[in-house]
Formats: C-alpha cells, structure tokens, sequence
C-alpha cells in the first residue's frame, strides 16, 4: 500500500475525503466529519472530535430551552449569561444572579426554583 492509504487507514488522514486530523492516528481509520463518516458507513465515534457526552455549552444552551419551556423569556448573551424575562442575569456556569433592575446579586442552588421564587416575589 501507499504511504496516504496507510495514513488514511491509521487514523491520521480523513479515511473519505484525506483530511489530516489533529492528533496521532490509533490504527483505525477516522474521519474529518459527520458526513464523511456518513457516505462510508462508518460509526460516529470515529468522526474527529465527536463525543457522546454533551459539551458544557450544550448543557448550558439546554438550561436556556428549559427555562423557555416553563414560560420565562431568555436572551442568551452567550452560553454562560442569560437574561430573564428582561430584569434577572443568570450566570449558570457559576451559579449567580444579577437583579439589573435593583442591581442586586447572588448565588442560587437550583435554577428553576430560584426563577420561580424571584418572579413569584415581584
């Protein structure tokens, strides 16, 4: 075999499209994206950089749907600072509040309780 095929079938280069990937290569072809993978049958797992586990920005960005789901209107500023029904930041990496409206701060244990205790209070 060639020198590319053997990269390729190494996991160093994208096995469909001959991509190099980040990395040394394990001995098992690997993939540059989902739909390289796609077009040759391969599992998921062997995409580049593809993890079953949701990233910590994933998990963030689901806070916001949740809260959304349950009535509240979010702004995301980014996946770590949303704002809340125009009046509250939440920071749920840390687990802090920002009352914009009478610039007061704090810590929560439990977003949804605490969104609902706060709007329940005004």
């Amino acid at each position: 075999m060639g020198e590319i095929a053997d990269m390729m079938l190494g996991g160093e280069m994208c096995e469909m499209c001959g991509v190099p990937l980040d990395g040394e290569g394990y001995g098992a072809p690997r993939y540059c994206s989902k739909s390289c993978a796609r077009d040759r049958g391969a599992s998921m797992e062997q995409v580049e950089g593809w993890s079953k586990k949701p990233t910590q920005d994933a998990f963030l960005l689901s806070l916001a749907a949740r809260l959304t789901k349950y009535g509240y209107t979010v702004e995301i500023k980014t996946p770590y600072h949303f704002r809340v029904n125009n009046c509250l930041d939440v920071y749920p990496q840390n687990r802090k509040w920002h009352d914009i409206k009478q610039n007061k701060r704090g810590e929560y244990e439990d977003i949804f309780r605490f969104a609902k205790q706060f709007f329940t209070a005004k």
